[in-house]
């Protein structure tokens, strides 16, 4: 079960529900299917690990590395700014909750480390929502329509 909050921050973010009704009824399924993809994302992470090795090591350990991948998930889904995944990732990897484990990287490693993340989250957020099998929150997320 989702918390109702991020159902709302998305219905917020995604909105206007249309007024059709059948349609509208898809929309909430929808939202639904959305709330659940951050969470999903993370048990996938838990429990297959990352091919790039060197992100558990980066982030101290895989259940940090599958928390910042939920969170960055979660904010991308509800929040317009910033645009991108990487845009994303890089303002997270600066806030004070995860900079401190990268504060001796120099901006090469940092910019690595955010690429790997980019690769990463993009393909676990892939192969999540193609189990997911719901064309609606695919067409969506990646903007296929």
């Amino acid at each position: 079960m989702v918390p109702t909050e991020l159902v709302e921050e998305l219905r917020g973010t995604w909105g206007p529900a249309p007024v059709d009704p059948e349609r509208r009824v898809l929309w909430e399924e929808d939202m639904e299917l959305l709330a659940q993809v951050p969470a999903l994302l993370a048990k996938k992470v838990m429990g297959e690990g990352t091919p790039h090795l060197s992100l558990e090591r980066d982030f101290g350990s895989l259940e940090n590395l599958s928390r910042f991948q939920e969170e960055c998930i979660e904010r991308f889904l509800t929040e317009r700014t910033p645009e991108t995944l990487e845009e994303l990732i890089a303002e997270m990897t600066e806030e004070p909750a995860w900079s401190g484990l990268f504060g001796s990287f120099n901006p090469v490693q940092k910019s690595r480390l955010r690429t790997r993340l980019a690769v990463d989250i993009a393909d676990n957020l892939a192969l999540v929502m193609v189990s997911q099998g719901h064309r609606e929150v695919i067409l969506r997320l990646f903007s296929l329509d």
